[in-house]
């Protein structure tokens, strides 16, 4: 369907999948099982189950997935966008905005099985190419993937507006995430960057866990994996030089580490990411 503006991909192969050169278009990632480590706009991000990733104008590239990889893509033309969306946009401007500052949207286990039957869905009318109908079907079924997603968003939208009343604990939020890339090569407490924003550490994490669905601790773990990984790919620093430089004791604390949040240890992600 590609020649149509629309592609759909269900990759079970993690050397397949770190070898695709993904293509400057719409790009939707939902991850059913395992874990992603990708590039976008520049910036170090793990992706993992139960995660949706909204690509609008950005740049991507994926280094590295783990071996249990099952993940469905779906890449769309701008012109095939706006020929499904005919001026009737599902989403909220307030989505689009979001998406260009934080394009990961972490899902509940029962968003996630909701948006796994719809994409299912379209990759089943995808294999019936002799259907006489199946454009019209296939832009039927990405309408509701749509739906889903904006549905998703407005009611966690509704619920961080419930619990704040304002904006406040979204824009908190970004304020962290905005400063892990600069602090966690040497900073993994979680009471440094309470106070580097004048707040308490329990309040921070209750805003972390309310407004992304993970802890605060998570969130330094998946910044500092994907600060580990660059220099792993694109350095030819030792495994010692990188055990120094995000402040570890010794090489073997941070191979464990290193290990058990990537299921690897250092030298083999950086042997599979030899070009």
């Amino acid at each position: 369907m590609i020649e149509s503006g629309f592609a759909i991909w269900e990759v079970k192969n993690n050397d397949f999948l770190h070898q695709i050169d993904m293509p400057e278009v719409h790009i939707q990632l939902f991850i059913i099982r395992g874990k992603i480590n990708a590039i976008i706009d520049n910036q170090h991000v793990i992706l993992q189950s139960d995660s949706l990733t909204d690509i609008l104008h950005s740049r991507m590239s994926i280094e590295q997935a783990s071996e249990d990889i099952s993940v469905i893509i779906l890449f769309t033309t701008e012109a095939f966008l706006a020929n499904l969306i005919n001026n009737k946009p599902p989403f909220p401007i307030e989505y689009i905005m979001q998406l260009l500052q934080q394009p990961v949207i972490l899902l509940t286990h029962s968003q996630a099985i909701i948006i796994r039957g719809r994409l299912e869905l379209v990759l089943d009318i995808c294999k019936t190419d002799t259907h006489y109908h199946q454009l019209e079907m296939l832009k039927c079924a990405l309408w509701m993937v749509f739906l889903e997603m904006s549905n998703i968003f407005m009611h966690q939208n509704d619920d961080i507006k419930t619990s704040s009343g304002t904006d406040s604990k979204r824009m908190l939020f970004m304020k962290y995430i905005k400063m892990l890339p600069s602090h966690v090569k040497q900073e993994r407490n979680i009471s440094f960057y309470a106070s580097e924003l004048c707040i308490s550490s329990q309040y921070l994490e209750r805003v972390v866990k309310l407004t992304s669905g993970q802890t605060a601790y998570q969130w330094i773990e998946r910044t500092l994996i994907g600060e580990v990984n660059h220099l792993l790919k694109d350095t030819n620093k030792s495994i010692q030089q990188i055990a120094d430089i995000f402040g570890f004791p010794d090489q073997a604390t941070f191979t464990k580490y290193y290990k058990r949040n990537m299921g690897m240890t250092p030298t083999e992600f950086r042997t599979k990411n030899i070009l």
